[in-house]
């Protein structure tokens, strides 16, 4: 669980460890590094999205999250 200045809750999905959750209802991938081509590393996610509304599906969708 962690805890940002605003008092948002941040906490790992159970059924996916790679997306964080927060009592706001926002959705993030958990930030991580990976290597670039010619050396160096990059950082990922760590950008919460609130996502948008599906009106076929009838819910929020989260079309920026990429694995």
């Amino acid at each position: 669980m962690n805890v940002n200045s605003t008092g948002e809750v941040w906490r790992i999905v159970p059924s996916q460890p790679h997306f964080l959750v927060s009592s706001e209802g926002r959705i993030m991938v958990a930030p991580y590094y990976a290597s670039m081509p010619h050396g160096g590393k990059r950082q990922y996610g760590g950008e919460p999205h609130f996502g948008v509304w599906s009106k076929t599906e009838g819910r929020k969708v989260f079309s920026k999250v990429v694995l």
